[in-house]
This record gives structure tokens, C-alpha cells and sequence, in this order.
């Protein structure tokens, strides 16, 4: 996919997250249902059938939502990718992390576990050294480099299927 289109389709991801539904966590249970909603719907019509793991925070019922994607070479092996799709209160969380689930319906389209002996690999980054905005009311979609968004997803992309070939 060309880095153009990447990045339109990130954009309309982080727009619906969080210019459309806006902050979403515990304090606003119909926001974050509106959220898990709207990824729900875009696995699904992805073609990924989406389990839906619920649990209670402070008396507002949770969900992680799960997707799987079988492998072809090494079937007993899995590798996870995941992000959070609640915002911290009083944000509406364009950067964290309607960004990170942007990037992960992308990949989704195309191809504490240490504990459990699983090997991992974690990535993230310093959003709150060099974006002026986290976790605050500010944080919203037109602050986001979108073209950058898109590179960094790309290579992620292409770094997870290499990752998954080697079994890494």
C-alpha cells in the first residue's frame, strides 16, 4: 500500500476515534462502547471474526477485543500486536491512542507474556518528551504528522512480517 493511501486511511481512523468519539474511558462509558464499537466493525468487515474479553473497572464493564490471524509457516507460534483504544481523561487521545490503533487496523488488513514463556517484543515510544500535547485536552487529530504516522507504520508493518517469518 502506497504511503499516500496509508496515510488517508490512518487519518479517517484517528479522526473517528478522536474527533467523532472523543475521549473515551471509564469516566465515559458510551464513548469507549462507541470505540470498541467501531473497531469491532472494522475487523469484522475485515474479515477477522473479533472474541470480545469483558471485565469491570470501577463498575463500568471493559472490553479487550481479540483478532486472530492464523500463520501459514509457523503454526504453533504466534505473534501479538496490540494498543489501547481509551484515552486519558480529559483528552481526546488523537496521539495516544487513536494513532497506535490506526496503525494497528492497518496491519490487521494485511498479514506480560514473558511470564508465560512467550518470546516479545515491546514498542513504543517518548510521546511525553516529544509531543507537547500528550495526555492533554489539545491532543487531537490535526496535531498528528500523518505522512510520518504512515512511514513509521509502513516499516512497522514490514518489521512484524519479517519477525514473524524468522519466528521472533
Amino acid at each position: 500500500m502506497g504511503n499516500d493511501k496509508l496515510e488517508e486511511r490512518l487519518r479517517t481512523h484517528v479522526l473517528r476515534l478522536a474527533r467523532d468519539i472523543g475521549e473515551r474511558n471509564v469516566f465515559l462509558p458510551q464513548a469507549l462502547q462507541a470505540a470498541a464499537s467501531y473497531l469491532e466493525r472494522q475487523w469484522t468487515e475485515q474479515g477477522y471474526a473479533v472474541e470480545t474479553l469483558t471485565y469491570e473497572v470501577s463498575g463500568v464493564l471493559c472490553a479487550n477485543l481479540e483478532v486472530t490471524r492464523r500463520g501459514g509457516v509457523r503454526k504453533g507460534e504466534i505473534l501479538l500486536i496490540g494498543a489501547h483504544y481509551d484515552s486519558v481523561m480529559g483528552s481526546p487521545g488523537a496521539n495516544d491512542n487513536a494513532s497506535g490503533i490506526a496503525a494497528l487496523l492497518s496491519w490487521s488488513d494485511h498479514r506480560s507474556f514473558w511470564r508465560q514463556g512467550y518470546r516479545a517484543v515491546m514498542i513504543t515510544d517518548t510521546a511525553f518528551y516529544r509531543y507537547r500535547h500528550y495526555h492533554r485536552n489539545t491532543d487531537t487529530p490535526d496535531k498528528l504528522n500523518y505522512p510520518a504516522l504512515a512511514v513509521v507504520t509502513h516499516g512497522l508493518t514490514s518489521a512484524f512480517a519479517a519477525l514473524a517469518q524468522q519466528g521472533i
